[in-house]
């Protein structure tokens, strides 16, 4: 069993005391009251962050080792902006940050805290997936749906692109004049598109879907050239 956050295993710093995770994110209902008649119309489910609490004691020979101790846990603990937790799930963690109150409860050469971190993603992250867009469907195993980029190697000329989802009709399609060996990188979560390094966004069409990777099964085409789709799975 492990601790680690930030690249830190918190087991070399801390006794963990007890780990508290929730089945979900909060889930919250957004509804909508029709004039004249009774209840509501349900219009969606959102998530929030998700927060994992932990209660750790630091133990040490004396007090100054203590106070030294405390120092250099804060010193790791903090930090700017989410950065990798892992638990005790082989091969999925969360990207979460420090939050709230830390409020120290000494006893001797001791000393108890609770340390909340907030998940602002609802869903944990798991493993880097790379695969060949063929006619072949693709698993997203995830319970998620996932961020992906797609990566299209020229073997010959084109004046355009289409990448498209079949499963869902969603597409990202742009006109270029492309020559063989142009690598295009298609970033579906920052929703921009590069030819070998330099942006070509001006040339994608505003009707275009940079989609997310659903889950379950599904098939990407590509009209020219060969493609890889790399994402990592999202689980809840």
């Amino acid at each position: 069993m492990s601790y680690t956050f930030n690249g830190h295993d918190l087991e070399d710093y801390v006794v963990v005391e007890a780990v508290r995770r929730y089945l979900l994110p909060p889930v919250q209902n957004v509804t909508y009251r029709m004039p004249g008649r009774d209840g509501e119309l349900h219009l969606r489910a959102q998530l929030g962050s998700r927060a994992t609490e932990m209660d750790v004691r630091l133990i040490e020979d004396n007090k100054a080792d203590l106070l030294a101790a405390i120092r250099t846990l804060a010193g790791i603990l903090m930090t700017r902006e989410p950065a990798k937790l892992e638990l005790d799930e082989d091969g999925k963690y969360e990207m979460a940050i420090l939050d709230g109150m830390t409020e120290l409860d000494e006893i001797l050469d001791t000393g108890g805290t609770t340390l909340r971190f907030v998940s602002p993603s609802p869903a944990s992250y798991g493993q880097e997936q790379t695969v060949s867009i063929t006619v072949d469907p693709i698993t997203n195993t995830g319970t998620y749906p996932a961020e992906g980029v797609i990566t299209v190697t020229f073997d010959g000329s084109a004046s355009e692109l289409e990448v498209k989802n079949v499963t869902t009709g969603e597409r990202v399609y742009m006109e270029h004049e492309f020559v063989a060996t142009d690598v295009v990188v298609i970033d579906l979560h920052a929703e921009r598109v590069t030819k070998n390094g330099s942006s070509i966004d001006a040339d994608v069409f505003l009707d275009s879907d940079f989609f997310e990777i659903p889950v379950g099964t599904f098939v990407l085409t590509v009209s020219d050239g060969s493609g890889v789709l790399v994402y990592t799975d999202r689980w809840l």
